[in-house]
């Protein structure tokens, strides 16, 4: 059985950054007990705080990019592109509908400690947003091209390009990238059942004119 006692707080109402991400409390100041000793926190045994505190940015607060360019011997070359971006919130829309529909991993699983159960219990009993941290590490591009020598009569180069062949995050959506654009200028971006951005690859034959 799991029961933590609320806590008395201050509460101090500040301006917030514009479309930022709210939702309401995950803090100390909650009760959440299994009373029927099943392993599983029900919507009805967790109590959250009135107050919507501030979660975090929406868009990152830090971009990094970093390409390598690798000429090899006979005319080849490799360069890779490596996005980061870091600090930023996603409204995971997507797994809140999913979770108050009673089908999601998080009101389900036992093996999740009873604290992490009364989250995805709060968020199926419509109390919070599933609001997480959504940075990555994403392989933008990887190109391979061979030029042939010089010396022939025309030009001739072959590229093969790789865009978005990996992404390295825990972010708990399809993609910490899509929904990073909101159609209402004054609300913060969510992920509602989007697609993640597709892996491409294309071969290019380049060849001059005499």
């Amino acid at each position: 059985m799991l029961a933590l006692a609320p806590k008395a707080h201050k509460v101090e109402r500040v301006a917030l950054p514009f479309r930022t991400s709210r939702s309401k409390p995950w803090s100390p100041e909650y009760r959440a007990v299994d009373a029927n000793g099943d392993g599983l926190i029900a919507k009805n045994e967790v109590t959250l705080g009135p107050y919507s505190t501030y979660v975090g940015p929406s868009q990152p607060t830090l971009e990094v990019g970093f390409q390598n360019i690798l000429t090899i011997p006979h005319g080849i070359t490799l360069s890779a592109l490596l996005d980061y971006r870091h600090g930023q919130y996603r409204d995971n829309a997507t797994e809140t509908l999913r979770c108050r529909a009673d089908v999601c991993k998080g009101v389900n699983d036992v093996t999740l400690s009873l604290t992490d159960q009364a989250r995805w219990s709060a968020i199926s009993g419509e109390l919070i947003k599933d609001v997480v941290p959504a940075s990555y590490l994403r392989l933008r591009e990887v190109v391979l091209e061979w030029s042939a020598p010089t010396t022939r009569a025309r030009p001739l180069a072959v590229r093969v390009v790789g865009q978005n062949l990996l992404t390295w995050t825990e972010y708990d959506g399809s993609d910490p990238e899509v929904g990073s654009i909101s159609l209402n200028a004054a609300s913060a971006p969510s992920d509602f059942f989007q697609s993640p951005l597709p892996s491409r690859v294309r071969v290019e034959v380049r060849m001059g004119v005499m």
